[in-house]
Formats: C-alpha cells, sequence, structure tokens
C-alpha cells in the first residue's frame, strides 16, 4: 500500500509540476505547489483508503471525483493565501489536478 501511495504522489507531483512549467511558473510557483502537495494529497489518500471498501465500482469513481473536487477548492485557497491571484489560482488549481487524475486513472485502472 505504501508503494502505491508513493507512486500515486510521484504522478501526483510530476503531472502538476508540468502543469505549473506549461502556466510558466516561478520558483514560488513550483515551491508553493509542492507545499500545497504535501497538504492535500496525504490528505486525500487517507480518506481515500480508509473509506474506499464502502465505495466501490462506479460509486467509487464519483466518490474520487467528489474528493478531487474538494480538492482543487483547498489548493485553489491555499494558493490565495500564498500570494497568487484569484483567478489565477483556480484555473491553475483545476487543471493541475485534472491532469494528474487522468494521470492516474491512466496508470491504476
Amino acid at each position: 500500500m505504501i508503494n502505491a501511495y508513493l507512486l500515486a504522489l510521484a504522478i501526483t507531483l510530476v503531472t502538476e509540476e508540468l502543469t505549473v512549467y506549461f502556466f510558466g511558473g516561478n520558483k514560488k510557483l513550483f515551491f508553493s505547489v509542492v507545499g500545497v502537495n504535501f497538504i492535500t494529497h496525504p490528505t486525500l489518500h487517507i480518506v481515500l483508503f480508509s473509506t474506499l471498501s464502502i465505495y466501490t465500482g462506479a460509486y467509487g469513481f464519483w466518490y474520487l471525483l467528489v474528493l478531487e473536487v474538494m480538492v482543487v477548492l483547498v489548493e485553489y485557497k491555499l494558493l490565495t493565501k500564498i500570494g497568487f491571484e484569484k483567478r489565477f489560482s483556480i484555473e491553475l488549481a483545476i487543471c493541475m489536478n485534472t491532469a494528474s487524475y487522468l494521470a492516474g486513472l491512466f496508470i491504476f485502472r
């Protein structure tokens, strides 16, 4: 289970940092995204792993999607607290998490 988590973390960091790169990110943004992910990623997976047996099949897909939307909102809020503009933060959070979600689906499904 720890190996699956570390792989998921690596996929998330790589895909989200690539997204930051395409957004023209600077050093502050790159480090901010890593920091934000060290807050949201473990939290998401603790919730996910502790409730996964309840939500399986189609419910599991939608449950994970709802959790990802919550992560987008938290990351948006954290990025704005760090000092990034609201519109930029929400667009970045949506793009980063869409990219990492799709990469995860591709690799883990």
